[in-house]
């Protein structure tokens, strides 16, 4: 957990300035029944490129066409409508609406709220899991052997060890993941993207 520490200023200006942005974020967008951004935070506003530095007040939230495209067409009430992959420049993006009844007072009507969340490919997840579970160089070596459906004699010839090796690592690994089989490394890898 990271400590703030006091230079006199709001503690969301300091984390802007001193705490490094992080690499996968989700965003949420809320908009009124016109589609006009009502409220935003910092996780969109990251995604959409727009500098933090900015007094939260005075940061204007432009919208891509292909999140206002989706918002037009996915008002239906099929679930599966309201969900859909989008490409930004920060990366591909699994874009929700959800609407709901607006109880705020001067916002009538619905409110559509859209939630982005980034897709992790094979690499992100690995080297996000790597840290949480604090994987060494090797072990991680290992696990993108299983990942790439090698045997433990393939990925020790690629690794340059025994089979007997890469199975000692897989355990460790398995041991730190709390889980008890290659399946559940696997797993564990794609838990970030299980909420689709």
């Amino acid at each position: 957990m990271l400590a703030a520490m006091s230079t006199g200023k709001p503690q969301d200006e300091r984390r802007a300035e001193e705490w490094p942005l992080p690499k996968y974020v989700d965003g949420v967008i809320l908009f009124d029944a016109a589609l006009r951004v009502l409220s935003f935070d910092d996780g969109a506003a990251i995604i959409l490129n727009k500098p933090l530095t900015e007094p939260a007040a005075e940061r204007v939230l432009q919208i891509p066409q292909e999140i206002l495209a989706f918002l037009k067409e996915g008002r239906s009430s099929d679930p599966l409508s309201r969900r859909t992959r989008i490409q930004l420049a920060s990366g591909v993006y699994t874009c929700r609406i959800h609407i709901a009844r607006a109880r705020a007072i001067g916002v009538p009507g619905y409110v559509t709220v859209v939630h982005l969340a980034r897709e992790l490919s094979m690499d992100d997840a690995l080297t996000l899991i790597s840290a949480e579970y604090r994987l060494t160089v090797r072990e991680q070596q290992a696990v993108r052997g299983v990942l790439s459906g090698l045997s433990s004699k393939e990925v020790a010839m690629q690794m340059s060890i025994s089979p007997n090796t890469v199975k000692a690592f897989l355990r460790l690994v398995m041991s730190k993941m709390g889980v008890s089989s290659r399946t559940g490394i696997i797993a564990k890898l794609f838990e970030p993207n299980a909420h689709e």
